[in-house]
């Protein structure tokens, strides 16, 4: 069985356990710390993957790291990751039970990428772009890039609105492009 496919059936579990056992944001909060957590350290990803070092030492740092930090059934469901061999995959896990969790409280993910910082005007704005898109919910995260030139591009899920002066220009190349290699017989 596929990893992403593993990583997805215990995010599930937990997602219900944390349901049944009314935690359920606690534990959201538990799984963004160990998501943020494996994003942050190399180090942190690189002992977890390691065949080297014995699963009783991976579950002493585990318990090192996150014990004063997480609650009970979260530091529980880790062990058990370490217990059945699956602790590569807890930032998978994690990952993946933030999508679930988003999806069961109707949430979605937007990202804008702009070449500054966007005001509460164009903030707004935008939202009321995506919730025209999809009337959920909108959990919205901004990203800097210069190389834009001005505008934005939305990306929600695997959809993306590219009103970037860079997108526009990119369209118009294309265009052109492809007119000169009709035209030009040669």
């Amino acid at each position: 069985m596929s990893a992403s496919k593993v990583a997805t059936r215990y995010a599930h579990a937990l997602l219900l356990l944390a349901k049944e056992k009314g935690q359920l944001d606690k534990i959201h909060e538990d799984m963004l710390l160990v998501k943020q957590t494996a994003m942050d350290s190399k180090d942190f990803r690189m002992l977890l993957d390691s065949p080297v070092v014995k699963s009783d030492m991976k579950s002493k740092v585990l318990r090192a790291i996150f014990s004063d930090k997480v609650g009970d059934i979260s530091m529980k469901f880790i062990d058990l990751l370490v217990k059945k061999r699956r602790e590569s995959l807890i930032d998978d896990v994690a990952k993946e039970f933030e999508n679930q969790y988003l999806t069961s409280k109707n949430i979605i993910t937007a990202e804008v990428t702009s070449v500054t910082s966007l005001s509460e005007a164009q903030r707004s704005e935008i939202l009321a772009i995506i919730k025209k898109v999809d009337d959920k919910e909108v959990q919205l995260t901004e990203r800097l890039d210069p190389d834009l030139i001005g505008g934005f591009i939305i990306r929600i899920g695997d959809r993306q609105i590219d009103h970037s002066v860079s997108g526009k220009l990119k369209a118009i190349k294309a265009e052109f492009t492809k007119n000169h290699y009709i035209a030009d017989p040669a």
